[in-house]
């Protein structure tokens, strides 16, 4: 977000700031949702 308000020196429009929100709950579900991979084998 800071490059996007250019270090908050201006407002980021509401579209970028959707754009932003759904762009890192698609990176957290695939790195943690189901049929997540477990990065290293349970002991």
């Amino acid at each position: 977000m800071e490059q996007r308000s250019l270090l908050g020196t201006r407002a980021v429009p509401e579209t970028e700031l959707r754009a932003a929100a759904q762009a890192a709950v698609r990176t957290f579900l695939l790195a943690f949702g189901p049929g997540a991979e477990p990065a290293v084998e349970p002991a």
